[in-house]
């Protein structure tokens, strides 16, 4: 990367959201990867935001899923429980409340309870197991359903044929790189041409898109992020 941008490039890991939300509005760091839902938050005090291209899209979709056995459907879901990934977790949290909400369903009052586990796979592994009864899963926006389960079997193994799909969310774009006010406009501009320039190629890979598993970047917008509840956002 020192190479490709002519200046020398020193990578820090955040710790959470929150760490790395802060580290993008201080702007302490030029360039940051951050998944759809800080990109969204971050979008108006960015220099540019640009969101990966994964097999052809840059946005994806998010599956309600609960236990094949006893399905649920959106008119049955009071007094059930739902495990989340986390609560910026865009395919694992916020596409789900928006999809819910859109059908006047508050997921607050709705749901006997509501946590929050870390990763899909225990989100997942919760509803198999019978401690949780729904969750929510990224998929692709062709053939949702099939991708689903794919991811799911990918995630969880076996305990995936106890899962199925009962509802599809909106779409929202893939996560991206969200260029800081740590640039100045200039440079901004030069750094975001070389990204926008990148394409992955299996005859010359790329670092960048290999770390972010992207085959190219484009620029985004605000009206990517509109199937993500803006009360969300702003919590």
């Amino acid at each position: 990367m020192s190479g490709r941008f002519g200046k020398e490039v020193q990578v820090d890991v955040a710790p959470d959201y929150a760490a790395l939300e802060r580290a993008i509005d201080l702007s302490s760091v030029d360039l940051a990867w951050a998944p759809p839902a800080i990109c969204a938050r971050v979008y108006d005090v960015a220099r540019f935001v640009l969101k990966a291209v994964r097999n052809g899209r840059s946005s994806y979709c998010s599956a309600l899923v609960g236990r094949a056995t006893t399905l649920p459907t959106l008119a049955s879901l009071g007094g059930l429980r739902a495990a989340w990934v986390d609560p910026l977790s865009t395919g694992g949290h916020l596409l789900a409340v928006a999809h819910l909400r859109a059908a006047g369903i508050e997921p607050a009052t709705t749901f006997a309870e509501e946590r929050f586990l870390g990763s899909y796979r225990d989100a997942l592994i919760a509803v198999a197991h019978g401690s949780a009864d729904v969750t929510a899963v990224f998929t692709r926006i062709e053939e949702p359903v099939r991708w689903a389960r794919t991811e799911m079997a990918d995630l969880v193994g076996p305990a995936g044929d106890a899962l199925s799909p009962f509802a599809i969310t909106g779409e929202a774009p893939h996560d991206g790189l969200v260029l800081t006010r740590g640039l100045g406009h200039a440079e901004a501009e030069k750094l975001a041409a070389a990204l926008l320039g990148l394409e992955h190629h299996a005859s010359a890979p790329t670092m960048l898109l290999e770390v972010c598993n992207a085959q190219s970047f484009v620029p985004a917008s605000p009206h990517d992020y509109r199937h993500l509840d803006p009360r969300l956002l702003a919590a």
